[in-house]
């Protein structure tokens, strides 16, 4: 029994070792993704940083934020939707480059 199962064929070994290549590759993309929206949220102005960081970051609700920070729900909104859309922003100029 244990001889017949010592010998692995080459293309199983080959599948396993282009799938582990992409995993890693894949992993690798999104190290990098992740990375930019850190340093991209660094840009943003302190009222986007502070609402998308409690909205994506620690998953606080439109509800949580007013009451954390004073800001009114229309402010909050605001600052969540122009924050993703000037980090989306950045993250794209920084890949670019």
């Amino acid at each position: 029994l244990r001889k017949r199962n010592r010998h692995i064929p080459i293309e199983l070994t080959e599948n396993v070792m282009v799938e582990e290549s992409s995993n890693m590759l894949e992993h690798l993309k999104k190290d990098k993704l992740l990375t930019l929206i850190a340093e991209g949220l660094i840009e943003l102005n302190e009222e986007q940083k502070l609402c998308v960081s409690l909205f994506y970051l620690e998953k606080k609700s439109y509800k949580e934020i007013t009451d954390t920070t004073g800001y009114t729900m229309l402010q909050v909104k605001s600052f969540i939707q122009n924050g993703k859309r000037n980090l989306k922003l950045i993250v794209e100029k920084k890949l670019k480059s």
